[in-house]
């Protein structure tokens, strides 16, 4: 199960796997790859506040913006 999504992550898929220090011990964070992408300017607070369901909107943007913008650049 994705830390981000929530959405399965089916058996045998590459996926991110961080490790760190929580609230109460040593955490295990599996994540999509295509959702991790979308923390890399993520500041500690985005980690603390993000909820499933409005991440999966904002993964939607990101890479819909993404696209976009490759759309631009081999219009030239």
């Amino acid at each position: 199960r994705c830390a981000l999504c929530g959405l399965n992550i089916p058996k045998g898929e590459i996926h991110i796997g961080r490790v760190g220090i929580g609230k109460y011990g040593i955490i295990t964070m599996r994540m999509h790859q295509t959702c991790e992408k979308v923390t890399h300017t993520w500041e500690w607070e985005d980690w603390e506040l993000r909820e499933e369901s409005s991440f999966r909107e904002e993964k939607k943007q990101f890479y819909k913006q993404k696209y976009v913008a490759i759309e631009k650049t081999t219009e030239n």
